[in-house]
């Protein structure tokens, strides 16, 4: 052996002379090495292998030391090649990855493609071959802007490095955006020897982020800026107005009737009218104004800096706002018709930071709510009263409730008197005893009770009370002939368990059903006839009555008037006040007595105050009346006085 092979072996030699395989390498290797000397010795051949020795990889050839014809031992040499293997599998590593699916390429220190691989051939639309000899195709940071590679190269020098998003393009003049990272490649000596060019198509990855943004600023309806994008545009506005003193506007806009479109041609029609009316919006605007969908059928117009004071921002945003009521009132084509629609718009200004994005929100949707109120397809601007309606709207709807709870209400009646003079029955009247302010009439309470939806137990409760005290006045014999008429709210009316839960509250109080007359608006008669002419009949059925309230104000259609299964019908008292004066009221008094006599209907006048006016109502043929003349609403024991 020589020097060498002690080294390996980190052994002197003479502890090298004499051992066998299985003491210098271990049992494992000296089995593959016996197999390699066998075949020197019995094939007389050399014999070559690679050995991995310790850490390292060894080239090894073992040669027949022969004489004469017999091989009388063998001859090896060991070559330590660990380091181009390591060179071999860096090589290996770096083909498998220039030839990746992301496009690379290298170019010389001249900024000149030496080679690249097929993905890049690809990116750019022709085979990588042709691209040897040519500088980097080029990039700009924009969709349109200008070629930055000599800027790009320079950083790459100063900074052996560079990575942004770019816009390129393909042979054919197709324009994408894509990643590109270059590197710079230096000697030992740090000489520029190469630049490493990697590059990827982001197409899909830019299109999945737009999508990303629509999502979260978009309506994916109507492709308008949803309430999120408005709420960032109105704040950057505010600002804007804080600082140069302009005036800005929203506009609240909400489609009139829109739920009956749903309601009858399906939400997909629904949608298409939303689409339109949204894409005529827009041509309501300027560029520079957002018109935004918050959902349903509300969407909102922000007009930024359209005026240098308040008066001025009005005028404007009332122009914007006719403007959209004359582009909508033109009639729409959807699904195969012709659809006409209308909307309310509420206007509140914008003028600087010190208001709340919320505030101002809440005030353009009252302002819209107020143009509905005003008859719909309209517009109105923000008044502070509205704030102030609105706030004593909620409180008195809280005070309802607590009164529900606390047994606040109490029934007054005004009593019904016949051409004799004689109480025949009552009204009953609901009144709140409020701990603060005292006794307070149906004017104060029954709207707010109607829009909360309040009016549905205070009904039930009004009801169930009335038909009680009936029951009471049915076991004295002074009272025992009085009718008693109860006021019934449309939507109380048109709940589906009212006959039933009317039933049951006569059977539970032990009132008789002919001494209980429901009166009722000529609204249901527009709200829906047929369910309230079924009911009626139902109830009827029963002994109930019914008496036609404010006959004469409303609907009035004698078409539905004859099938309606009424006994009375009422003069309201606004034609009574001025009955001897107006010539217009009393011939609408005398209309409805005949009318109401033709069709077999007794009548009843209210309001009536003066025997003046129940002498004319005498005159014409209506001889019952209620009012001050004979009674103001009193307590159940004050009538009760009244009728011994």
């Amino acid at each position: 052996m020589n020097g060498a092979v002690c080294r390996l072996l980190n052994r002197p030699a003479r502890c090298i002379i004499g051992q066998g395989d299985d003491t210098l390498f271990g049992p494992e290797m000296a089995r593959m090495t016996r197999a390699g000397d066998l075949a020197v010795f019995e094939e007389h051949q050399r014999f070559v292998s690679e050995e991995r020795i310790g850490d390292g990889i060894y080239h090894t050839t073992k040669l027949p030391l022969v004489r004469g014809e017999e091989v009388y031992g063998l001859c090896g040499i060991t070559t330590n090649i660990t380091p181009s293997k390591q060179a071999e599998e860096s090589l290996r590593i770096a083909a498998i990855v220039f030839q990746s699916g992301e496009g690379m390429c290298v170019l010389g220190p001249d900024a000149l493609i030496v080679e690249a691989n097929e993905a890049f051939g690809r990116l750019h639309g022709c085979p990588p071959q042709e691209l040897a000899g040519t500088p980097l195709p080029a990039f700009s940071l924009a969709q349109e802007g200008e070629d930055y590679r000599e800027r790009m190269w320079d950083a790459v020098r100063a900074d052996r490095s560079w990575q942004g998003e770019v816009w390129t393009r393909r042979r054919n003049g197709e324009a994408y955006p894509a990643w590109l990272t270059v590197s710079a490649v230096r000697d030992a000596a740090g000489v520029l020897t190469n630049f490493v060019c990697t590059q990827s198509d982001i197409s899909a990855q830019k299109q999945a982020d737009e999508q990303i943004v629509q999502l979260a600023y978009f309506d994916p309806l109507t492709s308008l800026p949803n309430r999120r994008l408005l709420y960032e545009r109105l704040g950057h506005c505010l600002r804007q107005h804080g600082r140069n003193g302009r005036v800005g506007a929203l506009l609240f806009l909400d489609m009139d009737n829109f739920k009956d479109l749903n309601d009858s041609r399906g939400h997909v029609v629904g949608d298409h009218l939303l689409q339109q009316v949204a894409a005529r919006l827009q041509t309501c605007a300027r560029e520079s104004d957002t018109v935004a969908r918050l959902g349903g059928d509300e969407f909102v117009i922000l007009l930024e800096a359209v005026g240098a004071d308040d008066a001025e921002a009005q005028r404007h945003a009332e122009t914007v706002g006719e403007k959209i009521l004359a582009a909508l009132r033109e009639p729409f084509e959807v699904a195969g018709a012709i659809y006409h629609a209308t909307c309310s718009i509420g206007i509140t200004l914008c003028s600087g930071q010190e208001q709340q994005l919320d505030d101002l929100m809440r005030r353009g949707d009252l302002a819209m709510y107020e143009a509905k109120r005003h008859g719909r397809n309209t517009l109105r601007l923000f008044e502070p009263s509205m704030e102030l309606e609105v706030t004593y709207r909620t409180v008195v709807e809280s005070e309802l409730r607590a009164a529900l709870l606390g047994s606040q209400f109490v029934l007054h009646y005004r009593g019904q008197v016949d051409g004799r003079g004689t109480l025949t029955g009552a009204e009953a009247l609901v009144r709140w005893q409020h701990p603060q302010r005292g006794l307070v009439g149906p004017a104060g309470f029954i709207a707010i009770a109607e829009t909360s939806g309040l009016i549905l137990p205070l009904g039930r409760w009004v009801l169930r009370t009335a038909c009680q005290q009936l029951a009471l006045w049915a076991a004295a014999p002074a009272t025992a002939h009085l009718t008693l008429a109860v006021n019934v709210s449309v939507r109380q009316f048109l709940q589906p368990d009212f006959v039933a839960e009317t039933l049951a509250i006569l059977h539970e109080s032990g009132a008789d059903p002919a001494r209980l007359k429901l009166e009722l608006t000529e609204t249901l008669m527009i709200e829906g006839v047929e369910e309230t002419i079924g009911k009626m009949r139902a109830l009827r059925e029963h002994g109930i009555r019914f008496s036609l309230d404010d006959f004469g104000t409303g609907y009035s259609s004698l078409s539905y008037l004859k099938r309606l299964p009424l006994d009375q019908l009422k003069i309201d008292q606004s034609f009574v006040r001025d009955v001897l004066d107006d010539p217009n009221d009393a011939s609408i008094a005398r209309s409805v007595v005949a009318l109401g006599k033709s069709l077999g209907l007794g009548i009843i006048a209210e309001g009536v105050e003066t025997e003046a006016q129940r002498s004319f109502l005498a005159g014409i043929g209506c001889d019952n009346w209620q009012g001050y003349l004979f009674s103001r609403p009193v307590d159940a024991r004050t009538l009760e006085e009244l009728a011994a």
